[in-house]
């Protein structure tokens, strides 16, 4: 059995009702009046049901081109774009221009979505090409790379406009105003969406998180000139959460002062200083008050701090360093000379370090020349006579080779490496007394026990 497609039985309808194919006018008249493509399949058992991909039908509109030559100029078609039962029979409309051969210029999908330019469009209205408009323009314009997107309020890229009526900002009261909603680039990990608002109180800004769609944050208010006052070389700071005023930094453009304003080098504190990380200063520094730095401290010429001084790892002062209250540091403090704890001594003298006062150290390390009293094992060493040290000690009132008392007081103390090898050296000799005389008294105990027997 032969198939019957659309165009033939519209033609085979049309001439049913006494149209003819050169009439130049045709009407479809009545109470409903309806134009009809009806389609269908044929079997061996009669009609069948359409299945998807089944074009439902054609409108052509045709010319005579030229003598025996008939064109096609525009072409309406549809195709079953879904599975097909009985309650359903999903369709789009493709429409077609072109010559010499048609091209599909536009689609209806069975969703409802117009394509131009496409026929698998992925939008309410999705253009392939450029559009423009003689008109105004009313609603949201959107550019967005990521298509894939389901809505405008979750666009990753997005520019749109709105006319509001009215905001619910908290001051002042929301004029009519303007909206413009910026989206980052999907490009961009953990970047943020913003809205700018203006009115008659101003320019206010809110972001969300990408993506979010929510618009819940607070309106803030960009700061204008007309909220920024201030004094000349003052650095302004926040007076209020909108406005702009002085703060204690100074800046004149050849020094910098902090709660001051005569600076007079170019950082001058009036007050305590911390420093977070590492401080390199190229000349003097001069503190008033309390100075604490995150990591190394390095001065090149004098460092005088008024008060504390906290270093978290090193420090290095080229020339003198002055510290009126506690030093700490961290790691390393390297001071090219004396360094001086308390107050200075009336003789300095030639060492490096003067402490006026008690030191309390976990360990102490101290280099000695190679003169450690490990000659006193030697066999040529004299071993000492305890009458003598006897008659020494009674004449002196201490042990040989030990300073005395008025030595100590005379030279303002001891040195502790040179008393720890002297120290030692006692132990060494004392420790060969003893050797001796439990020799001796091994010695006598055999003598003994062979008497006895």
């Amino acid at each position: 059995m032969r198939k019957l497609h659309a165009p033939y039985l519209l033609s085979l309808l049309l001439s049913l009702i006494g149209f003819s194919l050169n009439r130049t006018f045709a009407q479809v008249s009545g109470t409903k009046p309806e134009f009809i493509l009806y389609k269908h399949n044929s079997g061996p058992n009669g009609a069948e049901p359409v299945v998807q991909f089944d074009m439902l039908g054609e409108i052509k509109f045709n010319a005579l081109a030229a003598v025996n030559t008939i064109r096609t100029g525009v072409s309406i078609r549809s195709f079953a774009t879904g599975p097909v039962n009985g309650n359903n029979l999903p369709a789009n409309l493709i429409f077609q221009t072109g010559a010499p051969a048609l091209i599909d210029r536009m689609v209806i999908t069975a969703d409802g979505l117009v394509g131009i330019g496409t026929i698998t469009p992925g939008f309410n209205l999705d253009v392939v090409g450029n559009t423009h408009t003689s008109g105004d323009f009313f609603g949201r314009l959107h550019m967005d790379e990521n298509p894939g997107n389901p809505g405008p309020d979750t666009y990753l890229e997005e520019a749109y406009f709105e006319n509001k009526s009215g905001l619910d900002l908290v001051a002042p009261n929301a004029a009519r105003g303007g909206l413009l909603t910026l989206a980052p680039t999907i490009n961009v990990p953990g970047a943020t969406d913003h809205q700018l608002f203006f009115n008659t109180g101003g320019i206010y800004h809110r972001k969300e998180a990408a993506n979010a769609a929510n618009w819940a944050g607070p309106w803030e208010k960009l700061l204008t000139s007309e909220d920024i006052n201030g004094t000349p070389n003052r650095v302004a700071k926040f007076t209020e959460p909108s406005k702009l005023g002085d703060s204690q930094l100074w800046d004149d453009g050849t020094n910098v002062g902090i709660a001051t304003t005569t600076p007079a080098a170019k950082l001058d504190v009036n007050g305590s200083t911390r420093l977070g990380g590492n401080t390199s200063v190229a000349g003097n520094l001069a503190v008033s008050g309390n100075t604490a730095v995150g990591n190394s401290l390095v001065v090149s010429n004098n460092a005088n701090i008024g008060a504390a001084l906290a270093v978290n790892t090193t420090a290095t002062v080229g020339t003198n360093l002055t510290v009126n209250n506690d030093a700490t540091v961290g790691n390393d403090a390297r001071v090219n000379g004396r360094l001086i704890v308390g107050n200075p001594p009336s003789t300095p003298g030639s060492h490096t370090v003067y402490v006026d006062g008690s030191i309390i150290a976990t360990e102490v390390k101290v280099a000695l020349q190679p003169s450690w009293p490990d000659y006193v094992f030697e066999a040529n060493y004299p071993m000492p006579d305890l009458n003598e040290w006897e008659q020494f000690i009674q004449t002196n009132k201490h042990l040989p080779g030990v300073p005395s008392a008025a030595t100590v007081a005379a030279n303002g103390g001891i040195e502790l490496g040179e008393m720890n090898r002297v120290l030692l050296e006692k132990v060494e000799e004392l420790t060969l007394l003893l050797i001796s005389q439990q020799k001796q008294l091994d010695t006598l105990k055999a003598e003994l026990q062979d008497c006895q027997r």
